[in-house]
């Protein structure tokens, strides 16, 4: 049995599947160590081909599956079935890893027998451009939630099993309830100060994609998403002042980063929506002890916009503020 399982899910990215290959091959855990479960999930341009080589070349590390296309979810699911291993992590076919990022978090793992082991990344373009870095290195009670990225983690692969903890499949959001769920489940965290997940900004991906607040359509699915994580973690995390503050989070991350080009009305629809929506659901959400309580341990920064947020809201600002912030009207 190898130690750990990196599962990969492939989609279109010839330009930067090698790189992404190359890096898991040069982990210093050694190859006999690890296994790489490729997904090509229906490319069209030449990665499947890029896999077949590697695979013929690496038979004993990395195994490829061919599919049809069912999404990253689907793709990582299969990776989950199939994983043989006492660990397992998810790497996206267009970032990759430092050279100890493996043999970093299997050590990490094996002193704390934690079942999630999570570190930092590094955000960057594909010319190499530092857009972004983050590391926990000073962990609390709301670091697990700081980051919901299923991939600069590890994750012990028996306790996904046991819990029978799986991607959402055919959604627009696969990473945060699956890293909901697993908080809920009750996982033990370990956390490693370092950076070696670099996490490639590409506009064509799907994380890198702006739901346009105000917008009818993007309305519902932001209130669709909300919707489910609250369906993971309501249960379980309703007297969870983390969760609350997450949640109340995700609406104000949403609306000021992608609502600056929004109508004011447009804005002010969608908030007053996902209000309404935790106000029936999860109020815990709409007070300030949670906002206080909860935060503890997300980036000061961070906080310090979530909680001007909620006080503009609190205050009875939110239409001032929307005729200031946005530009929609003015355009």
């Amino acid at each position: 049995m190898k130690k750990i399982t990196v599962v990969m899910p492939v989609y279109n990215t010839e330009i930067y599947l090698e790189k992404s290959i190359q890096s898991v091959l040069s982990q210093d855990i050694g190859q006999e160590n690890f296994i790489l479960i490729a997904i090509n999930d229906g490319s069209t341009d030449k990665s499947l081909e890029i896999l077949h080589s590697y695979e013929k070349k690496y038979p004993n590390c990395i195994k490829v599956v061919n599919q049809e296309n069912q999404g990253v979810g689907k793709a990582r699911n299969v990776g989950i079935e199939l994983a043989d291993s006492k660990y397992i992590s998810f790497l996206d076919s267009d970032d990759y890893y430092e050279v100890d990022f493996l043999s970093k978090h299997v050590k990490k793992a094996e002193e704390t027998d934690a079942d999630v082991i999570i570190s930092g990344f590094r955000r960057i373009t594909s010319e190499g451009k530092v857009l972004r870095i983050y590391s926990p290195s000073s962990p609390q009670r709301y670091t697990k939630y700081s980051t919901m990225s299923s991939c600069n983690r590890i994750y012990r692969l028996d306790f996904l099993k046991r819990k029978k903890i799986l991607f959402f499949e055919n959604t627009f959001v696969e990473d945060t309830p699956f890293c909901l769920s697993i908080i809920a489940q009750g996982a033990e965290y370990g956390f490693i100060d370092y950076i070696g997940y670099n996490w490639l900004f590409n506009p064509v991906s799907f994380s890198s994609t702006k739901l346009k607040v105000g917008n009818e359509e993007n309305t519902d699915k932001a209130v669709e998403m909300l919707e489910i994580f609250l369906d993971v973690g309501a249960i379980k995390l309703t007297n969870s002042p983390e969760f609350s503050y997450f949640m109340f989070k995700a609406i104000s991350h949403q609306l000021l980063r992608q609502g600056k080009q929004a109508s004011r009305e447009g804005f002010l629809t969608q908030f007053y929506k996902e209000k309404k929506l935790l106000e029936n659901r999860l109020p815990s959400a709409l007070k300030l002890t949670s906002i206080i309580k909860g935060s503890k341990g997300d980036e000061i920064k961070v906080r310090l916009v979530v909680t001007t947020f909620f006080s503009i809201y609190k205050l009875g600002l939110m239409s001032l503020f929307a005729r200031i912030y946005t530009k929609g009207d003015k355009i």
